[in-house]
């Protein structure tokens, strides 16, 4: 109970990085999340589209915290700090059986990919999730055809655990990779690379 409620403090934090402003997700977000889960080039290694219908239920089961399954989820608005521009989302998601564990997912509106969005947003999350939210563990899962995922996880210092087919419904097909970091593996790495 106590690793819950932990989470449920840390719902309302906001954090940076060097270009980007992430904020919890919130009711005006609707527009921005409207357009990510319709967009074809968005959802390319996810599913198809989703319907209206679809996305406004999706969308409420986020601003609850939660996900179509009952896991845990907080999810941030990536916002540019110099323009106020929205450039995508960020998420966390548990498996409550395994508090200290969570899957990381992110969302970027087509006109903010390919521009190290991606990377920059990934990277401080990870470390929000492990500074702050006291995770332990941290997956990733992505289409096999998503190279530009692939190479962020690695820089990011993510192992490969596996590969699986199903990947957001059972029934889409898609092969997945899987990736994981330790926090003492990150630990180590991001102390190496500080200054100095």
């Amino acid at each position: 109970m106590a690793e819950q409620t932990l989470v449920t403090i840390n719902q309302d934090t906001c954090f940076t990085s060097e270009r980007l402003f992430f904020r919890p997700l919130t009711a005006q977000d609707k527009t921005l999340y409207l357009s990510l889960y319709c967009n074809e080039q968005v959802m390319r290694y996810i599913a198809p589209p989703f319907s209206p219908e679809q996305i406004q239920q999706l969308f409420s089961f986020t601003l609850n915290n939660s996900n179509s399954l009952g896991d845990k989820r907080l999810t941030w608005a990536v916002i540019d700090d110099q323009t106020g521009e929205k450039r995508g989302i960020v998420a966390f998601t548990w498996d409550l059986a395994l508090p200290h564990a969570a899957s990381i997912g992110i969302m970027l509106c087509p006109d903010s990919q390919g521009k190290g969005y991606g990377l920059e947003a990934q990277a401080a999350l990870t470390q929000y999730g492990f500074s702050c939210l006291c995770l332990n563990r941290i997956h990733a899962q992505f289409a096999t055809t998503n190279q530009a995922s692939e190479n962020i996880y690695h820089k990011l210092g993510f192992i490969t655990e596996g590969k699986k087919t199903g990947f957001v419904s059972p029934d889409n097909g898609l092969e997945t990779k899987h990736f994981c970091l330790n926090k003492q593996d990150w630990q180590h790495r991001y102390i190496k690379n500080l200054p100095g």
